[in-house]
């Protein structure tokens, strides 16, 4: 029907600023400090996974991978 239009003039999109985000000169309302392009202090600690592999099926599926 309208695809992105009806998107664009949806309330919630009030103010928005396409042409901004066209132009791709939109400020980010959030730039995280980073120390190094390794920096992943902005991320949260998880704990490893410790499930593993899943087991395999035995059907064959993944043979051509």
């Amino acid at each position: 029907k309208g695809e992105i239009r009806d998107i664009q003039k949806h309330k919630w999109f009030d103010g928005f600023n396409w042409e901004g985000l066209r132009n791709r000169t939109l400020t980010p309302p959030i730039i995280p400090q980073i120390r190094s392009a390794m920096d992943s202090s902005n991320f949260d600690e998880y704990p490893p996974d410790m499930d593993g592999l899943p087991p395999d099926d035995v059907s064959g599926w993944d043979g051509d991978f």
